[in-house]
This record gives structure tokens, C-alpha cells and sequence, in this order.
């Protein structure tokens, strides 16, 4: 009782808020409000009245007539409510639904049907819109089983073979003539047109075409077939009656349009997959008697079965062939293996016959200047004296260095095969030739840079002279920028001369004539140019520094005496290295430099003997070479100091 009591408490409060109160629903016709009160008409009012209160209404609440915007917001809505109760009750079927719903404030899901019935359902008549589907249906359809139709034809039309059998039957026909004399002055174009309609012809009038590329005709239109339906369907109803009879009553044998139906229906086909089987496919069939049931099945297990083993050939076929192509993989990559193993044997034993083909050059190389330095010390140098034999033994080390094993083996030969004299005429010769040579690449050198350096600076005054001059204000913008994105920034010449241009553009807003907007290939051509620019003022700079020590070592520099000796050997010496005396010393190498380098730090100044030991643990220099060549590296030191103070 009490569980009772508490559903119908629940339910009641569930109709009090839910369901409309008095008839009224929100958002049908006027909403909370009386649609006949809003025209201030009666229930019973005529549409004449209905109208005329309508009119006098509307010409009062007219947005138009008033001035505020509060009072037209309020005029709108007045007027807006007057507007859908007038279009409520100015149709009879409206009206009606209407006061059904005043009548009948309970029926809230029927209210709700009569209305939305007449907004949804549309305006035409449904039979009408049935007809214009059905018309439509049956043109697409007629279009449609026409174009499959035409599509086969043409199949056929290019086929060789039906092509080839066509034309023979027009010829035989006469449907196409190809008398010579009747194509004279007409084009191929022409003419194969004409063999193609013949073609075409025989083939639409030979070709029996079944399943779904038949020829249409009128029964296959949707139209025909829904006026012949009731036909149809008599004789689906008779045919099963007479089914029945015949076959299951009666027990009599089936007949041919019998089999078939049931040859499709075992086998699952349609009429037209049926139509569309061959003369020997059809044979097959009724050779096994497929419209029963049983011999169906057992050609379907057949048909499985070959399908399996068909499937199972194809996978074997693929493992075979698969088998195949990684047997061929393994042995490609097999023979890329051998033939880089043998590649590299190759290459390792060319290296090995490299290797020893220059070690026994090194070797003989070594053994040629060591005989040529025995040579020369067994001679004594070509003289008494320890200067000059210091100026030889400068000479055979510049000729060991500049001469290869061959050159050397040569010298030797012609050295040893006559006297003293001769070895020491040919000895001169080839240290001139070396001197020469030495010169001539120093003066290549030397034109080089020169070039190089006019180059540069041409390119320098050529940039700098150029129509887009580059102001002391984008000069110094382009320094900012430059230190402001560093490299590494993404699109670092872009950004920069994007930097210029905005700031140009800002600055030169009060003048006359604006800047030329720059590029970032102008920004990287201007950085080339400052670069270039500062390599020539430090290659210049460098040259003043040069030419300073020279000058210096040119006032610090002692004046030798030779001193005369009366030999034979000595004074012929003396007359053919005349010219060589003037020739400054053999200049120092890299390695000697820094083995020079090594003891002088090695062997300090306090030690009285240090450039003695300096030169024992060299070898190749004296003592005075080393002691000459220390003062020298501090007299340049002490000039580029200076001249680095000048030119600040």
C-alpha cells in the first residue's frame, strides 16, 4: 500500500512539472499565450474578423512607430507574436489543430503529432513524387543496359578474331562494298568508319549475346515490369502449384526448363551467370545430371577439392621459386664475398708491393747520398779551407734533398768516372741549376702573390665603386647585426639583411631619397669584401714588417773574409763558386727549426758550450750556423716588435 501510494505521488509530481499546464506548450503556435486573445477575436470569429483585428493590430504595433530602442525591442516582439497567431488561424487545417490542442490539453504526444505533420509532410501529392521516382529509375536503368550493350559490342568490334568474321560475312552479304573504284578520293579516316559501322551491323544481327551484356529490351524496364506484376505474380503462384503436382504428387521425370532451374538452384548461379556459360560448359553439366541434388554436392566436393590442390600447387610453386631466389641470393652474396676478398688480397699485396718498392728506393736513395757524402769527404770537400767545406757541405745536403735516387746514382757516375776536377765542375754545375731553379720558383711565388694581391684589391675598389654604395650608417649596422646573430642562426644572411632594412628604413623615413633594400647576397658579397680588404692590409703590413728585418739584418750583419788558399783545388773552387759565395746560406728546414728549438730549451744559456752541443746533437749544422741562426730569430723578433709598434 504504502509502495503504491508513493509511484502515484512521484508520477503526479512528474505530470505537474513536465506536462503542459492549460492546453499551452511552449514553442507550438504562440507559446504560453491564446492565440485568439492576441487578435482579441472570439473562438468563433470568421477569418474576416480574424483579418481586419489582425491588420489594426499590426498597423499599432509596427516597429516603425516607435523611436526608442526599448520600445521597438518590445514593438518586435508584440508584432512578431501578432504575426504567428494570425498565421495560426488564418488557415482552416492550422486552426483546427489548434483548437484541438485547447480542447484537448491532455493528448501532449498527439499535439505534438498534429503539429510537426503538417511543418514535416510535404506539399506535393505522394503518388505524384512515387510516379517521377519510378520514371527516373527506369531512364537510368534503359541507360545503363544500353551502355553495357554497346560496351560488349565494341569488345567484340576490336577482337581479331570476331572482327576478322565479321567483315567476311558483310563481304559475303554485300552489307560492305570495297570496290577500288567507289574509295578513290576518300580518306582513311572515312573508310575506316565505314568498315566499323559494317562490322557493327553483322554484329548485332549475328551475335547473340547473353547474362548481363544482353541486348535490352521493353521487359527489363522497371515500368513494364511493375505493369506486368500481377501477371508475374500468377505465374510464380501457378508454376509452384504445377511444380508440386508434377513432380512431388505425380512423380514424372523432370523436363528441360525444369533442370535448368534446378542445375541454377544446386549451383547456386543466376539467370544470366547461367546465360553467360559456354556450349561445353552446359555439355558438362548435363552430362552429370547436376539438377539432382546429390550429384550437385558431389561436384561441388569436386570443385573444392581441385581448388585446395590448386591452392596448395600455387604455394608449393611459391616456396620452389622463393627456395629459388634466396638459393640465388646466398650465392650472389657469396660471390660478392669472394670477389671482395680477393679485391682486398689484391689491394693488400699491391700495398706490400708498394711498400717494398719504396723501401728498396729509400734504401737506395740512403746508399746514393751516403756514397755521394763519402765521396766529397774523401775529396775533402774540394778544399782545405773550413769555410768553404762548410758551403759544400751545405750543398751536398740541398742536392740529397732536392735529387732522387736516379739523379743521385747518375751524379755519382759522372762524378767517379774522371778527376777531381771534372766531379768538382759537375758538382758546381747541378748546385747553380739548383740555386737557378730555387730562385725561379721563388720569383713564381712571388708573382703569385703580387697577382693575387692586385687581384684583390681591384675587386676591393671595383666593390667599393659600384652603383649600391654601402653607407658609414649600413656599415655600421651590418657590424651590429653580424655580432647580434651569430653563426649557427637559421638563415642567419636572410635575418641580417632583413636587421639592415628595417633599421634603414626607420632612419630614412625624413629623407628624400630611400635606400636600396639589401639582399642577403649582397650581405654575403660585402663580407667577402671586408675579409679580402683585411687580408691585403695585413699582407701589407706583414711586407713592411718583412722589409724592416731585412734592413736590420742587412746593418747587423758581419762582412766574412775568405781567406786564400794556395792549392790547386782551393783556387778552382774559389774561381767556380764565385758567384755562389754572394748566394745566401742554405736556408733551414722545418724539422731543423725545431730541433733547434728542442736545444736551445734543452741546453740553457749559462752552459759555455751550448751551440757546441747544440750542433753535436743536431749533425747537420755547426756550431756557428746555430749561433748565426739564434741571433737571427731574435734580431726578427725584436724588428716585428718594432714594426708592430710603428704601425700602431
Amino acid at each position: 500500500m504504502r509502495t503504491s501510494s508513493v509511484f502515484c505521488l512521484i508520477l503526479g509530481l512528474f505530470a505537474a512539472t513536465v506536462l503542459p499546464v492549460h492546453g499551452f506548450i511552449e514553442n507550438l503556435y504562440c507559446g504560453k499565450a491564446n492565440c485568439y486573445e492576441v487578435l482579441q477575436v472570439t473562438k468563433e470569429a470568421s477569418k474576416d474578423e480574424i483579418g481586419k483585428s489582425y491588420r489594426q493590430l499590426a498597423r499599432k504595433n509596427h516597429p516603425d512607430r516607435f523611436r526608442t530602442a526599448e520600445e521597438k525591442k518590445s514593438a518586435e516582439e508584440r508584432f512578431r507574436l501578432i504575426a504567428t497567431a494570425y498565421e495560426t488561424l488564418k488557415d482552416d487545417d492550422s486552426r483546427a489543430d489548434y483548437n484541438y490542442m485547447l480542447d484537448n490539453p491532455d493528448e501532449y504526444y498527439q499535439v505534438y503529432y498534429r503539429y510537426y505533420r503538417r511543418r514535416v509532410s510535404p506539399k506535393v501529392d505522394i503518388k505524384v513524387v512515387v510516379l517521377v521516382c519510378i520514371s527516373v529509375i527506369t531512364a537510368i536503368q534503359y541507360f545503363v543496359l544500353w551502355s553495357r550493350y554497346n560496351q560488349a559490342i565494341n569488345y567484340l568490334a576490336r577482337d581479331p578474331k570476331y572482327r576478322a568474321r565479321a567483315i567476311q560475312a558483310a563481304l559475303s552479304e554485300g552489307t560492305w562494298d570495297v570496290d577500288v573504284k567507289k574509295r578513290k578520293g576518300r580518306s582513311k579516316e572515312e573508310i575506316k568508319e565505314e568498315e566499323d559501322a559494317a562490322v557493327r551491323l553483322i554484329l548485332e544481327s549475328k551475335m547473340d549475346i547473353k547474362g548481363g551484356y544482353a541486348k535490352p529490351t521493353y521487359r527489363d524496364l522497371l515500368w513494364v515490369q511493375i505493369v506486368y506484376l500481377p501477371c508475374t505474380t500468377y505465374q510464380f503462384f501457378r508454376w509452384y502449384v504445377r511444380w508440386g503436382y508434377r513432380y512431388i504428387y505425380q512423380k514424372l521425370e523432370y523436363e528441360e526448363e525444369d533442370k535448368i532451374y534446378l542445375i541454377r538452384r544446386n549451383l547456386k548461379l543466376s539467370q544470366t551467370q547461367f546465360d553467360a556459360l559456354s556450349d561445353k560448359d552446359r555439355a558438362e553439366i548435363y552430362e552429370k545430371e547436376l539438377w539432382c541434388l546429390e550429384n550437385a554436392k558431389i561436384r561441388a566436393e569436386e570443385e573444392r577439392k581441385a581448388k585446395e590442390a590448386d591452392k596448395q600447387a600455387r604455394k608449393e610453386l611459391l616456396r620452389q621459386k622463393a627456395e629459388v631466389l634466396e638459393a640465388e641470393r646466398r650465392a650472389a652474396v657469396e660471390r660478392e664475398r669472394e670477389a671482395q676478398r680477393l679485391a682486398d688480397e689484391a689491394a693488400k699485396q699491391e700495398s706490400e708491393k708498394l711498400r717494398k718498392e719504396r723501401e728498396a728506393d729509400s734504401k737506395i736513395l740512403k746508399k746514393e747520398r751516403k756514397i755521394l757524402r763519402d765521396l766529397l769527404k774523401g775529396w775533402d770537400y774540394f778544399s782545405g779551407d773550413r769555410a768553404k767545406q762548410l758551403i759544400v757541405m751545405q750543398d751536398i745536403e740541398r742536392l740529397c734533398e732536392a735529387l732522387s735516387a736516379q739523379e743521385l746514382q747518375e751524379l755519382n757516375q759522372k762524378m767517379t768516372s774522371g778527376n777531381v776536377n771534372s766531379a768538382q765542375s759537375e758538382f758546381a754545375k747541378l748546385v747553380d741549376a739548383l740555386v737557378a731553379a730555387e730562385k725561379a720558383e721563388a720569383a713564381r711565388a712571388a708573382e703569385r702573390e703580387e697577382v693575387e694581391e692586385r687581384e684583390g684589391r681591384e675587386s676591393a675598389l671595383k666593390q667599393q665603386s659600384s652603383e649600391d654604395k654601402w653607407s658609414d650608417e649600413e656599415h655600421r649596422l651590418l657590424i651590429r647585426a653580424m655580432t647580434q646573430f651569430p653563426v649557427g642562426t637559421r638563415d642567419r644572411w636572410d635575418v641580417v639583411a632583413e636587421f639592415i632594412n628595417h633599421h634603414v628604413f626607420l632612419n630614412a623615413l625624413t629623407q628624400d631619397a630611400p635606400r636600396k633594400k639589401k639582399l642577403a647576397k649582397d650581405v654575403i658579397a660585402k663580407m667577402k669584401n671586408l675579409k679580402l680588404t683585411e687580408t691585403s692590409h695585413e699582407a701589407q703590413r706583414m711586407g713592411a714588417n718583412n722589409k724592416a728585418f731585412d734592413k736590420f739584418v742587412q746593418k747587423q750583419k758581419p762582412v766574412l773574409k775568405p781567406e786564400k788558399d794556395d792549392s790547386s783545388i782551393s783556387e778552382n773552387f774559389d774561381e767556380e763558386s764565385a758567384a755562389r759565395r754572394e748566394q745566401p746560406d742554405r736556408a733551414w728546414s722545418s724539422a731543423e727549426q725545431t730541433q733547434l728549438e728542442q736545444c736551445l730549451k734543452k741546453y740553457p744559456a749559462s752552459d759555455e758550450k751550448r751551440f757546441e752541443n747544440i750542433a753535436g746533437e743536431m749533425g747537420s749544422r755547426t756550431a756557428e750556423e746555430c749561433r748565426k741562426r739564434f741571433k737571427e730569430l731574435v734580431a726578427k723578433i725584436k724588428a716585428q716588435k718594432a714594426a708592430a709598434g710603428t704601425g700602431k
